[in-house]
């Protein structure tokens, strides 16, 4: 259509303007002879008007073959939709440029910025030239977009200098402004053509050029020539322009020759010239539009290609999405490889076939009908059931049930959008289904665990929330109601609403914590690794009967994506029963001690003064009968045997509550294990036993052991394999190495330990049940308080046993080595994390062990010996000030370090020899501390 549009005007104008310089010439040569009648004056005349019309034909034949280049370009242009190619335009206009000797340039401004130019060098200055910004170009170049007209201004100053004629012509794609084509003549060589072609007529005249009388120009000066040119014009003409006509005078000088002769010439010539113009434009113009077209055709056509292409591969990779398009009517015309998979439909069974109603399930849509006429207050029914909202909103989303070709049932999610064309009018609709089969399961699942979670938290009675940490939001469960006591009246969703429930210090503990965390949510300031889940056990004070009940606590701190706090979730359940079982139990075990202490105490005062008086009756046994002596004798052996009972009771009694002290000291293996069979040989001797050491170690090893508790231990194990011997039975000891411990077995060949008895046999008061154990006597406290000792010390007991066979109990100890010089650190800590940073600072010039509890941390200071101990004084299960007299009681020369968050009391700072805050840790500042307190047992610092 454009094609056709600009091959049409063209023609016309060039008829037009062949016509034009036809009559005109003839006119000139009808005149000029009429004249030359009169006088030779009107031979010049004529000569004149000759040369006027030559002149014009040849500002017409350069001005307007302008036209037919930039449409050249402005058909590129429009091919191209305004896509440009830099290349390609390029190429263009430099093809173009070289069709005129007096094109100064050729430009190409999108949105009136100067963007390409041809040449470019000496042109620089006017690339990136802004129309808008040349007040002087402006309004015309303005008025020339607005009328959509071509138009040629000047001649005018240019940016890059000199004078120029520049052509404009303005180009709209589908009737929306883009840009402006320019064509730059140079004026300057232009003009001097006329002049050269004046001097090669030989015929002295003045030439004269001006824009003709229109709206643009009153009154114009003349741009060639003055004003008396045109008042004493032998010949003047009309050169015609795209904006509108200049007038061309010619004022002879002298006497022209008699032309009279070149008549018939000059008209033929005329009609020649003018025809082979006519038809020699025509056809270049014809061609090159042609060209254009085939060019834009080409690009149209692949440009629709590829789209079609791109298309296809987009609806087909689609594989999970349903893409069913119809037409206004309902006729499917699109149905992708997502639909076929989809329903079972191949696309050439339903296109154009068919309508979407196929797999609909019909029930759906007359419910869908029925909604619908409701709510719009017309009848709605058939293909509009899906098209109804669309038309009004332009798309709908909705929940729809497919039926497949095999009957299946399909639950889907599908949006229907109206579709357009490029003029506006509706061609049809467009529906996307998705399958939300898995979605519908996944919600199902999800329904039914809330509700077993639900279900589970209620039975178990186990409450749960969540505290938004910048502004004490709260959500709760119900159970959180029954456990704190508080009404659904008193919670108004915020953490004020249960604080009060609190006791006063884990309340103010808890508000601590949570102010920490707000200050990193409001300041944005993320944990560089996840914060461990919190664990604790606390009080409250119910809110409906004030009763005192323990709560056990879990939360974690949940943060975003970058680490910053959020939020806490957490859970508490009650363990009110619990806890008073434990203070119940340990109130029993405490009256327990407490009795066993009496009793034991109570008891050893009369004993003394029974084993007192029994030790006198004895000097005078000589005088004694022989059955008195045995009844004497028999009373003093119970009287030992009451005495040890009542020790092993003192002693177990101790061991449970924890105050059996130990003093570690490093001991030769080989001399304690002598000592002890020394101090036992006689009893086995008065039990029928012989003890025998078989030492397998190469060297002598040292320990580090309470001497006391190692011999008291030995020599439960070696009376206990001596009573349980054979008559004359061989009750062998061994000593060897493994690996860094030291392993001592205790051997016997009496009867052995029944099956049954086996899991007992460490347990206080236990003893095998059988004659045999009963006839040995004996409290059942020994094996028990050795498997204390033991531990205490360090090391593991076992046994094993074959009845009949042998018996071997062996116990372990650590070896002392001298490999390392570095001192020994205690770091007792219950967050690993915080444990594992400072072993890694300090393993490398210290012995560094850990402890997770108060409790671990009490038995590994009573069984080694440490330099260093570093606790935190706010441990969970204690409150970590009994580290300090369990460290001081054992090792005088031990280090105390305190790492804490909250400062701590002076009293407690003046009972330590330093205090690190682990708010502005730094590893230098503890290394040092550490060095310092290892290397000077002397220096002890109050705080640091």
């Amino acid at each position: 259509m454009s094609y056709y549009r600009h091959s049409y005007k063209s023609s016309r104008w060039l008829k037009l303007i062949a016509a034009l310089l036809f009559f005109s010439f003839i006119g000139a040569t009808e005149y000029l002879i009429y004249e030359y009648k009169k006088s030779q004056r009107a031979d010049l005349e004529r000569s004149a008007s000759e040369l006027a019309i030559r002149l014009k034909s040849q500002l017409e034949t350069e001005l307007n073959g302008t036209i037919f280049l930039t449409n050249g370009i402005e058909a590129y242009i429009v091919a191209r939709r305004g896509d440009i190619v830099s290349d390609e335009v390029n190429s263009m206009l430099k093809q173009v440029y070289q069709f005129s000797p007096f094109f100064r340039n050729i430009g190409i401004a999108p949105n009136n910025k100067l963007s390409w130019i041809i040449p470019l060098e000496g042109n620089e200055a006017a690339l990136g030239l802004n129309y808008e910004n040349l007040p002087s170009q402006w309004p015309s170049i303005k008025q020339t977009i607005e009328s959509n007209t071509v138009a040629l201004d000047g001649p005018l100053e240019l940016v890059q200098g000199g004078l120029g004629l520049i052509y404009r012509s303005p180009v709209y794609l589908n009737d929306n402004y883009w840009g402006i084509i320019s064509a730059v003549i140079d004026a300057d060589r232009l003009f001097q053509s006329l002049t050269e072609e004046i001097q090669e007529t030989e015929i002295s005249v003045q030439l004269g050029l001006k824009h003709a009388n229109n709206t643009k120009n009153i009154n114009p000066s003349p741009f060639i020539g003055d004003a008396a040119v045109f008042a004493d014009a032998s010949a003047t003409t009309v050169v015609e322009t795209p904006s509108g006509d200049w007038q061309l005078a010619i004022a002879v000088e002298e006497d022209e020759p008699n032309l009279w002769v070149a008549r018939f010439i000059i008209w033929c010539l005329t009609l020649a010239v003018v025809l082979g113009i006519y038809f020699l434009t025509r056809h270049v113009y014809q061609q090159n539009l042609l060209n254009s077209l085939s060019t834009e055709v080409k690009a149209r056509t692949k440009e629709l290609s590829d789209v079609n292409s791109k298309l296809n591969h987009v609806l087909n990779a689609a594989s999970e999405t349903a893409i069913i398009a119809t037409d206004r009517n309902g006729l499917i015309t699109v149905f992708n490889r997502g639909a076929e998979r989809m329903l079972g439909y191949s696309a050439n069974e339903v296109i154009n076939k068919t309508t979407p109603a196929i797999f609909h399930d019909p029930d759906e849509v007359t419910k869908k009908e029925k909604i619908l006429t409701a709510q719009l207050d017309k009848d709605i029914s058939g293909f509009s059931v899906f098209t109804a909202i669309p038309d009004i909103e332009g798309s709908e989303k909705d929940n729809w049930t497919y039926i497949s070709k095999f009957g299946k049932r399909i639950p889907v999610e599908l949006i229907v959008t109206k579709e357009f064309n490029n003029d506006g009018n509706p061609v049809g609709y467009l529906g996307l289904a998705t399958d939300i089969s898995q979605h519908i399961n996944d919600q199902l699942t999800l329904n039914e665990l809330k509700e077993r979670l639900e279900s589970a938290t209620k039975v178990a009675n186990i409450g749960v929330w969540e505290l938004d940490l910048k502004d004490y939001k709260m959500l709760w469960n119900e159970q959180m109601y029954s456990l704190t006591g508080t009404t659904h009246r008193d919670f108004y969703g915020n953490y004020e609403s249960i604080e009060p429930v609190f006791c006063h210090e884990e309340r103010e503990e808890f508000n601590q914590l949570l102010e920490k965390l707000k200050r990193r949510a409001l300041n944005r300031d993320p944990f560089s690794e996840a914060p461990p889940p919190l664990e604790t056990t606390f009080r409250i004070i119910r809110a409906d009967n004030e009763e005192l009940r323990w709560m056990k606590g879990h939360a974690v701190i949940q943060c975003d994506e970058s680490g910053v706090p959020q939020s806490m979730l957490g859970a508490m359940h009650e363990i009110s029963s619990l806890v008073f079982a434990k203070e119940a139990a340990e109130q029993a075990e405490r009256l327990k001690s407490q009795f066993l202490s009496t009793v034991s105490h109570e008891l050893r005062t009369p004993l003394s003064v029974i084993s007192g008086a029994l030790s006198l009756l004895s000097l005078e046994e000589k005088s004694f009968s022989e059955e008195t002596k045995n009844v004497l004798d028999l009373a003093n052996r119970n009287s030992k045997r009451l005495t040890l009972l009542i020790n092993d009771l003192l002693d177990i009694e101790k061991l449970t509550s924890g105050n059996l002290t130990f003093k570690f000291q490093e001991h030769s293996l080989k001399l304690l294990l002598d000592q002890a069979i020394a101090e036992n040989r006689s009893y086995a001797e008065q039990e029928n036993a012989i003890i025998k050491f078989d030492n397998t170690l190469s060297t002598d090893a040292h320990i580090v052991v309470d001497e006391l508790r190692f011999i008291q231990a030995m020599t439960n194990l070696l009376s206990n394999a001596a009573k349980f011997s054979p008559n004359d039975g061989e009750v062998r000891v061994t000593a060897s190495m493994t690996g860094q411990n030291v392993l001592i077995e205790i051997i016997d060949h009496g009867s052995g330990i029944p099956e049954a008895f086996k899991n007992r046999v460490f347990e206080p008061f236990a003893q095998a049940e059988s004659s045999d154990s009963r006839n040995k006597g004996g409290t059942g406290l020994g094996l028990a308080i050795t498997k204390t000792i033991i531990e205490k010390m360090g090391g593991t007991i076992g046994f094993d046993s074959e009845l009949n066979q042998k018996t071997r109990f062996w116990f372990s100890l650590p070896k002392k080595t001298n490999l390392s010089n570095k001192k020994s650190v205690l770091h007792v800590e219950d967050s690993d994390d915080f444990s594992a940073v400072i072993t890694a600072i300090l393993e490398d010039n210290y012995e560094v062990d850990t402890a997770s509890s108060i409790q671990q941390a009490k038995q590994k200071l009573s069984s080694n010996k440490y330099d260093v101990v570093i606790f935190d004084i706010l441990s969970p299960d204690s409150s970590g000030c009994d580290i300090i007299e369990i460290a001081n009681s054992t090792h005088e020369a031990i280090k105390i370090v305190v790492t804490s968050d909250p400062e701590v009391s002076l009293e407690k700072a003046s009972r330590v020899d330093a205090i690190m805050d682990k708010a502005n840790f730094t590893r230098t500042n503890f290394v040092d501390l550490i060095d310092k307190l290892a290397g000077n047992n002397e220096n002890r610092r109050p705080h640091v």
